[in-house]
């Protein structure tokens, strides 16, 4: 669809672009669905995120694995308050900004075949809202001992899913 096409759809609530080419980055068109809940650009070759990604106020699900941030965390992630699932996994992070701490609604975080070797990103024990939680195959050896002591605003469960990796905890210093 041509992109003047797109932003003529100014109700369109769920956008499925994955498995296309973004790299010259993702197209700022998208920037003006203002009525979007749902974005998915997996596998898009997408290199960075425009920081007008954050003007989408209604955005709850937001699909980005399988793109190369370059080991940088696209920041403007931690502007979208609104967001309840969040994908970012196979894209070669390293870390967490502890700015993440603001999506107060995330329910849902897939982070699985990233790399955190150097440790368990403790800013996700500041995710009250989260339900399910996917660091499998991401090189985490420990978990910290604030992890123990996570409880989630609510009684919901929680899904920690840590596939073929052999953990300990760690004890505070």
């Amino acid at each position: 669809m041509h992109p003047f096409r797109l932003s003529q759809l100014s109700h369109l609530e769920i956008l499925k672009l994955d498995d296309n080419d973004f790299s010259d980055g993702l197209p700022e068109v998208i920037c003006n669905l203002t009525s979007l809940k749902s974005l998915d650009v997996a596998r898009c070759r997408i290199l960075y995120l425009p920081e007008r990604l954050s003007q989408l106020s209604h955005l709850n699900v937001l699909k980005l694995d399988g793109n190369d941030f370059l080991d940088d965390f696209p920041e403007v992630i931690c502007n979208i308050t609104s967001l309840k699932s969040l994908d970012v996994a196979r894209c070669r992070i390293l870390y967490l900004p502890a700015r993440l701490s603001q999506l107060s609604h995330l329910e849902d975080i897939r982070l699985d075949d990233n790399d955190f070797s150097d440790g368990f990103p403790e800013v996700i024990c500041n995710l009250t809202s989260l339900k399910s939680l996917d660091v499998a195959r991401c090189g985490i050896l420990y978990l910290p001992a604030s992890f123990l002591v996570f409880k989630p605003s609510s009684s919901r469960i929680m899904i920690f899913l840590m596939a073929s990796q052999k953990l300990s905890i760690s004890s505070p210093v």
